[in-house]
Formats: structure tokens, C-alpha cells, sequence
């Protein structure tokens, strides 16, 4: 699981990067889409470490950054 989220991240940071650069504005639903895919494995890894009041709100966030993504593609 941490292997997939230094992936996002590193994804997300390109994406993010490419974008400031060329003035790409485009892309930045996929870079929330990633960002929101980062927030859901720390969610996941929070509910493994048995802190349940952090891994809901962040689920509630990844939930509502990833619809963001998807609604503005």
C-alpha cells in the first residue's frame, strides 16, 4: 500500500508540475483525482491502525476531491 502511495504522489506532483509550466490547466482534474486517491489509501491505512475518527474524514475527503475530478473532466 505505500508502494502505491509514493506512485500517487509522484503522478500527482508530475502532473501538477507539467501543468504549472505549461499553462495546462486541463490536467488538473487528473491531478485531483490522484490527490483524492492518495487521501483514500491514507484513510485505509488509518482504519488498519485503528483511528477511526481520522480515516473517516479522510474517506469524506477523498470522496468529495475525487467527485470534484470527475465532474469537472
Amino acid at each position: 500500500m505505500k508502494v502505491i502511495r509514493i506512485v500517487s504522489a509522484i503522478i500527482a506532483l508530475s502532473l501538477i508540475v507539467f501543468s504549472f509550466t505549461t499553462d495546462n490547466k486541463q490536467i488538473l482534474s487528473y491531478t485531483q483525482f490522484f490527490i483524492g486517491t492518495i487521501l483514500l489509501i491514507y484513510s485505509i491505512s488509518e482504519f488498519q491502525n485503528k483511528t477511526k475518527a481520522r480515516a473517516v474524514y479522510l474517506l469524506f475527503l477523498a470522496v468529495i476531491i475525487v467527485l470534484i475530478g470527475a465532474l469537472s473532466l
